[in-house]
C-alpha cells in the first residue's frame, strides 16, 4: 500500500509506483475521495484527452477520416466504462 502526505499547502503527490502503473502523465488525474467513518478512501482516476491520444495519428498516409473516427469511438467509450 502507498502512502502520500499532506504539504503545509495542503498538496499531495500520487506515490511513483502508482504513477508509473498507470503511466501517468502531467494533469491527467482526478481526484475522489470517499469518507467511510474514520477511514477515507482516495480513488485515483486516469484522464485521456482524445485530442492528444490521436495527435499526430495524420501524419501516416494509411489514417483515413473512418479509422480515426473509430479510434476516437474507442477512447470515448473505454472512459464511459471506466
Amino acid at each position: 500500500m502507498s502512502k502520500s502526505s499532506v504539504s503545509p499547502k495542503r498538496l499531495t503527490t500520487i506515490p511513483q509506483e502508482i504513477r508509473k502503473a498507470l503511466k501517468l502523465k502531467r494533469r491527467q488525474t482526478k481526484m475522489k475521495n470517499n469518507q467511510k467513518s474514520e477511514k477515507t478512501i482516495v480513488q485515483i482516476e486516469k484522464e485521456i484527452d482524445p485530442y492528444e491520444a490521436l495527435k499526430g495519428k495524420r501524419n501516416s498516409p494509411e489514417t483515413t477520416y473512418e479509422r480515426v473516427e473509430h479510434l476516437a469511438d474507442k477512447i470515448i467509450l473505454n472512459l464511459k466504462e471506466e
